[in-house]
């Protein structure tokens, strides 16, 4: 809102997935999934606009769920469930975390 258009060429990629990330939800407003798979939407995106794209998810997933790949907290704090993918030995292994404070305390 308050911008002029533009060319999708001339836009920064946190508005390429913002204007994407939208349309995607306001599909769903019209005809809802059980299930959505993000890929690190979030990436491009500035702390602010990662904010309020989470805070927005979450109101969502009180009808369909939400499968979330991120690396940043504000993503990770609204989670209901978190799942941790971590090397060892050339292996991929997989944690569920069922309490969010174990996260900062791995991180450190």
């Amino acid at each position: 809102p308050g911008k002029p258009k533009r060319e999708s060429t001339s836009i920064s990629g946190g508005e390429k997935t913002l204007a994407a990330t939208v349309f995607v939800l306001a599909l769903q407003k019209l005809n809802p999934s059980p299930f959505y798979l993000f890929d690190e939407i979030d990436a491009a995106l500035d702390a602010p606009n990662t904010e309020k794209l989470s805070n927005i998810i979450k109101e969502r997933s009180e009808g369909s769920q939400f499968i979330m790949v991120s690396l940043k907290d504000s993503v990770v704090e609204k989670a209901r469930l978190i799942y941790g993918v971590f090397p060892k030995h050339g292996v991929s292994h997989v944690v569920k975390y069922k309490d969010k404070r174990l996260l900062s305390s791995l991180e450190n």
